[in-house]
């Protein structure tokens, strides 16, 4: 039977806070949190000169990616731990606990193919190439050392608009699809059914 769309809401919900709690505390311990406070006051300096029309718009803009960029380069070592974490928590979990995370386990579903075979760590990979991100953050890191500030921030701003433009889409497609699936269901073939207690 597919899963009822609150009990896939409530097992990614869970699954985020389980996963969020132990990145807040990674993410203290491996980003520089003075440096990137001082980035930030730059941001808000240049968006001070831009609302009272300091300095021309495009030197401004030029300003904002450098200092974007910057903030990402302070970042990749904790994005490369939240990338890890995606794959051994959404990809090689499911893989070896018969499809289900922390979340899906106390909910009761489970990813299963839709043909039934044999749930692969390739099929996990692309669910997760969309749902959770690892496509962005993965495509966004290799951005971070090929090209400039300016182009670099113009690439990541249309990237995070067809990342969260895939989510929404999903989202809706969940909830309004017969079958319940999300553009990573469909890509991947796998679904979200409800399992007996065990």
């Amino acid at each position: 039977m597919k899963a009822r769309l609150s009990k896939r809401f409530l097992a990614y919900i869970i699954d985020i806070i389980l996963i969020g709690l132990m990145l807040v505390i990674v993410d203290t311990k491996l980003v520089n949190q003075e440096k990137i406070i001082q980035l930030n006051k730059e941001l808000n300096e240049i968006n001070e000169k831009m609302l009272n029309d300091e300095v021309e718009i495009s030197e401004l803009f030029k300003e904002y990616a450098l200092v974007t960029k910057q903030i990402d380069l302070e970042r990749v070592m904790f994005n490369v731990v939240v990338i890890i974490v995606i794959i051994i928590y959404f990809v090689f979990a499911p893989y070896y606990n018969n499809g289900q995370t922390i979340g899906a386990k106390l909910m009761n579903i489970r990813i299963v193919t839709k043909d039934g075979s044999r749930l692969t760590i390739n099929k996990l990979m692309i669910r997760n190439l969309i749902i959770n991100g690892l496509g962005y953050l993965t495509i966004g890191m290799a951005f971070l050392y090929v090209f400039s500030g300016l182009t670099y921030f113009i690439l990541m701003s249309i990237l995070s608009f067809i990342q969260f433009a895939l989510v929404i889409v999903s989202i809706f497609m969940i909830s309004y699809r017969k079958d319940q699936c999300g553009i990573h269901d469909i890509i991947s073939r796998t679904k979200i059914i409800e399992i007996d207690w065990e």
